[in-house]
């Protein structure tokens, strides 16, 4: 149960990052998305959904991209809401319905592409611009994590990474300093096992509405020695609003 609890929370995360909705205008816009390391092991998800009503559908056959080395589709699924409203006094009802289509494009490296669907006789797109991995990080430090030292190059060359807790600690403090053209946008901290043995566990989040360039001393709270945790930090590049999700596996 702990892995699991481990691997939704991050797919949540990253899925709420990727899934991005193509305005309802048919108007080209331009989305900036970072890779996630400087060598990819393998392609990553990237979501395009749009808004339908009951009526509507995604035309299979137009779901494209122009350049299919930086970013080729492989799947179209739809979901849907019925709602229906019950009046008591006059005995009426009413229902409607939506929903989405959910378009999934590999993405194998940096580049740009055009991504595009139609429904009925209109087509919309949305130009992707896949930017090679960058470390955000200047300094990152967390109480008795890493010696209490800075712990940023351990993403330099792959948003993934492991680090040392050294003994149990009280009350963790956690300060982070972006590099210059990156602000910090979310923070979080969680301990994911609910074993019987387990009687209480850790979670931090924070959102940060203006991303901020540096935080100091976060009280964290108690991370105890011989526990795995998960620290994700969201960073958000000032020029293009492209994000970075750095994830360190702590134990």
């Amino acid at each position: 149960m702990k892995k699991m609890f481990k691997k939704l929370s991050v797919i949540a995360l990253a899925f709420t990052m990727l899934f991005t909705a193509i305005p309802a205008s048919a108007a080209t816009s331009t989305e900036y998305f970072y890779l996630t390391s400087k060598t990819l092991s393998e392609s990553l998800d990237y979501i395009l959904s749009a808004d339908l009503d009951s009526t509507t559908k995604v035309t299979a056959s137009s779901v494209k991209s122009s350049n299919t080395s930086v970013a080729s589709r492989y799947s179209l699924y739809y979901t849907g809401i019925k709602n229906t409203d019950t009046y008591y006094e006059n005995s009426t009802s009413n229902s409607d319905s939506y929903g989405y289509a959910n378009m999934f494009f590999k993405v194998k490296k940096a580049g740009t592409t055009t991504l595009s669907y139609k429904i009925g006789s209109t087509t919309y797109s949305r130009k992707l611009v896949v930017k090679a991995y960058t470390n955000p990080v200047s300094s990152i430090t967390l109480t008795n994590v890493n010696s209490s030292k800075t712990f940023a190059s351990k993403t330099s060359s792959s948003a993934t990474a492991k680090a040392t807790l050294k003994k149990t600690t009280a009350n963790a403090k956690l300060s982070i300093k972006a590099k210059s053209g990156w602000k910090i946008q979310t923070i979080q901290v969680y301990y994911g096992d609910f074993s019987s043995s387990t009687s209480t566990s850790t979670s931090y989040y924070r959102y940060y509405g203006t991303p901020k360039s540096s935080v100091s001393s976060l009280a964290i709270g108690r991370l105890t020695k011989g526990r795995e945790y998960t620290l994700t930090v969201t960073y958000v590049n000032s020029s293009n609003s492209g994000t970075i999700t750095t994830t360190y596996t702590i134990s």
